[in-house]
């Protein structure tokens, strides 16, 4: 699926479909590897 199909975008937002892989970092409390896929820093709370 390409990006373009996973994102919905309006006048003040884009919205993007999160990984599998994000999700899984997200839930175990892994921020490191959730920051390392989105190349961003992703807070802890």
């Amino acid at each position: 699926m390409a990006k373009e199909e996973l994102t919905i975008v309006s006048d003040r937002l884009e919205l993007a479909s999160m990984t599998p892989e994000f999700l899984e970092a997200c839930l175990a409390g892994d921020s490191e590897a959730a920051s390392g896929l989105l190349g961003l820093e992703v807070h802890e709370d």
